[in-house]
């Protein structure tokens, strides 16, 4: 979806303003002629389809020493900005002015970036503004566990309008999916509560349809994730190997990828074993890395990560 032919007023204007100010302040004290950020979140999709009413900033920098030069703390122009109100932690600033609020968020994209911005022209200068597959992987990868009401409305949305931006922003759901669906299944008044109080558009859903909608998808996504490690189970007892248990904790794994499915990728870890991973736990498309070459997976709560090539095969305890 490209950019609207017109855009809405409201507050996120001249907080959009504002945080073009602090990105001048990167610009000037961070030696980057054009520093890499995107504009993205509710107010975007607010943008894109006028959901809902949405004013709040959000800008995302894959650098995190970039946060020094918009932090209150340390820039003189965004203390003078939030007169000093603001919250600052690892990995994110928040501003908060009269009109609302800007964050800067240290997170690069999640997905390839012909599928994670578009340019648009906003007030003069180009800005990548991010997609909706790239909102709502954010959305779910960095906060799936503790998701908000507006979350949950902004899910069901794209679920909806946009089945292609789903379908690319998938693998980034599964780290959070069952907390988020448990959440779904007993919420708490104060949820409901605040779902209710959104401050709707043109997009109306009841709590109840964007609840039954959310967890459709989500069981969709887990009947594929089952047929996939079937797949990849029929492949292993066909050719007389052991499945291994994957402890996806803290296991550490050293083998040739030898097949892939859907959502799996079967490794050999030496004589007759071999063990199932879940591609999205996995760094990067490994579908690439099936050769000859023993590959070092090791798991750290739940994400593995890639350590190296060509050791001795086997699951390391």
């Amino acid at each position: 979806m490209s950019q609207p032919t017109t855009l809405p007023d409201g507050p996120w204007e001249s907080l959009f303003r504002s945080a073009l100010t602090l990105i001048d302040e990167i610009r000037q004290h961070g030696g980057l002629a054009d520093p890499f950020f995107t504009f993205g979140g509710g107010t975007v999709l607010m943008l894109r389809y006028g959901h809902r009413l949405s004013k709040d900033i959000d800008i995302f920098v894959p650098d995190p020493q970039s946060l020094g030069y918009v932090s209150p703390r340390l820039s003189d122009v965004a203390e003078e900005l939030c007169r000093a109100q603001y919250v600052e932690a690892a990995g994110y600033v928040k501003l908060q002015l009269e009109q609302g609020e800007i964050d800067f968020v240290a997170a690069p994209n999640l997905l390839p970036a012909e599928h994670a911005f578009e340019l648009w022209e906003l007030f003069g200068q180009s800005v990548r503004v991010e997609t909706a597959a790239e909102i709502v992987a954010k959305k779910m990868y960095h906060r799936g566990d503790k998701a908000t009401a507006r979350d949950l409305f902004d899910l069901a949305l794209v679920i909806e309008r946009e089945p292609a931006a789903m379908s690319m922003a998938q693998p980034f759901f599964y780290r959070h999916m069952d907390k988020f669906s448990a959440h779904l299944h007993t919420p708490s008044a104060s949820f409901v509560r605040q779902f209710n109080d959104i401050a709707t558009l043109e997009y109306q859903p009841t709590f109840e349809h964007a609840v039954k909608a959310t967890l459709q998808y989500f069981n969709g996504m887990k009947t594929e994730l089952s047929k996939s490690a079937g797949t990849a189970l029929q492949f292993a007892n066909e050719n007389g190997y052991n499945v291994e248990a994957t402890d996806v904790e803290k296991g550490n794994y050293v083998g040739r990828l030898l097949h892939t499915t859907s959502h799996h990728i079967v490794q050999h870890l030496g004589h007759d074993s071999v063990a199932l991973h879940e591609l999205h736990r996995l760094p990067g498309p490994l579908q690439d890395a099936v050769d000859e070459s023993n590959v070092h997976l090791r798991y750290r709560h739940g994400t593995a990560s890639l350590l190296t090539k060509g050791r001795s095969p086997g699951h390391e305890r």
